[in-house]
């Protein structure tokens, strides 16, 4: 059975030489919100434990609330000069787990790129690959294509796991050390 455990959502913006960031971090017991203003928090909130579906809504709740709630150059930035802030990256960390077997998920969303990296339990083990596509779908799509064709040609392969794990070149050559 495949689960997946959401860790944290993180949004970065910019509006001229400032940055910001909105993130979402999944704790055991509950979900704490904060949104930075140059590395400094400015506002957070921690809600009970719930579905990843729905951080997106909180994070934006969260920003909206701070920009009607608050006064000075940080709400004053973001409320009236939304149209200078620009989103550089959305990333989002999860864990994997499917029979037993656990691995760690990234992905760094800029735009109309998706960068994805799932690593193994030993933090070595590694698989990456970067999707250009114009929305989640598309990239999502992309995905499973992409790891859909790698199954069938991994099944191939181990079809022909002694040809191919038969080295001569290495067996006479040995690795630069």
């Amino acid at each position: 059975m495949s689960k997946v455990t959401p860790l944290k959502m993180e949004y970065l913006f910019q509006i001229n030489e400032h940055t910001m960031k909105a993130s979402a971090e999944h704790l055991e017991l509950a979900r704490r919100f904060t949104f930075y203003f140059d590395d400094k928090i400015v506002s957070e909130k921690a809600v009970p434990a719930g579905e990843f579906y729905t951080d997106d809504d909180c994070i934006s709740e969260l920003v909206e609330n701070y920009c009607k709630n608050k006064s000075g150059v940080y709400a004053d930035l973001f409320s009236r000069h939304s149209d200078k802030v620009k989103l550089v990256a959305k990333k989002l960390d999860f864990q994997i787990e499917n029979c037993g077997i656990k691995m760690m998920a990234h992905i760094c969303i800029e735009k109309e790129k998706y960068h994805i990296e799932v690593k193994g339990a030993n933090s070595i083990d590694s698989f990456t690959g970067t999707f250009q596509a114009v929305n989640f779908s598309e990239a999502l799509e992309k995905v499973r294509i992409f790891t859909s064709t790698l199954s069938d040609i991994s099944d191939d392969f181990s079809s022909h796991i002694s040809e191919l794990a038969n080295d001569k070149v290495e067996a006479w050559i040995k690795w630069e050390s």
